[in-house]
């Protein structure tokens, strides 16, 4: 289990958070490919994050972020933890 929240801003909004959440996810990977178990905490370890509201607009409460800024946190997520990251892109780009 991951300890405590792993982003005090939201993941996208500085490289600095992204790199809190991308660490804990890196953390568990191993022990999610390991026990072939579904990695929960680390998925709500993202929507903690903010990171499923990345693609939504502000004006309806999202976050609002550009298309680049959204694939380079698909992409450090995906280095961290794909298992984690395929999901998460699945949503934000729906």
């Amino acid at each position: 289990m991951m300890a405590g929240p792993v982003a005090a801003e939201p993941a996208g909004s500085s490289e600095a958070a992204l790199q809190r959440l991308t660490s804990a996810l890196a953390a568990n990977a191993d022990r999610y490919d390991r026990t072939a178990g579904f990695p929960w905490d680390s998925v709500a370890a993202v929507h903690d994050a903010g990171i499923l509201t990345l693609g939504i607009a502000e004006r309806y409460g999202g976050r609002g972020l550009s298309l680049n800024e959204a694939v380079r946190v698909m992409q450090a997520l995906g280095r961290s933890d794909p298992s984690v990251a395929l999901p998460t892109a699945m949503t934000v780009f729906q």
